[in-house]
């Protein structure tokens, strides 16, 4: 299969089958994750500035308070694994249709951009499967745990990857937005 400024790429079924169809599933897939990490990440974000803001490790009993605290934790890690398996389908997708969408109208230079959304990508998938490992086993977290473990306290390095999370988040739909309005990968 021959790209612009001669890149070859190999063949496969499922390239063939999409080949100068015209049609690409990653746009189809893409808003979905985008959506479910940022709501979890938010509702993560939400529940650690409570629990910082009240000095909680929800050792003080189930209060209203501590009882809404869970409930977020687990709506969270709900919408974040969630949002975690749809980016794994989705870069799949991505890596797909990226070698299998039409380039006759790409403009020059759309390749460091590609590059840059598909690190983009794979550094999300990295981020977010360490938060996801954080949470489920870093802490011994139990939902079913009415004791001092009903969430984990609160703590930086969490913080922090929620924050790099949401920034990345929206720096890789950016290059994704760059590759396909301005220069124009994936249109026929």
């Amino acid at each position: 299969m021959q790209f612009a400024n001669n890149y070859n790429f190999p063949h496969s079924p499922l390239l063939a089958a999409q080949a100068g169809s015209g049609f690409a599933i990653h746009p189809l897939l893409v808003h979905f994750p985008i959506a479910l990490l940022l709501v979890g990440s938010v509702a993560l974000l939400w529940q650690l500035v409570l629990q910082w803001r009240d000095n909680r490790t929800l050792s003080n009993g189930l209060d209203e308070t501590n009882l809404f605290i869970k409930n977020l934790d687990i709506f969270a890690i709900g919408a974040l694994s969630l949002g975690y398996a749809g980016l794994v389908i989705t870069i799949g997708a991505g890596l797909a249709d990226l070698l299998g969408s039409p380039k006759g109208q790409v403009r020059d230079g759309w390749i460091p951009i590609a590059i840059i959304h598909l690190s983009a990508g794979f550094g999300l998938m990295l981020l977010y499967g360490i938060l996801l490992f954080r949470r489920f086993l870093g802490f011994g977290y139990d939902p079913t745990t009415t004791a001092s473990t009903i969430a984990p306290h609160f703590d930086w390095l969490t913080l922090a990857i929620v924050v790099s999370g949401i920034i990345l988040l929206i720096v890789t739909g950016w290059f994704g937005g760059e590759l396909v309005y301005s220069y124009r990968v994936g249109i026929s």
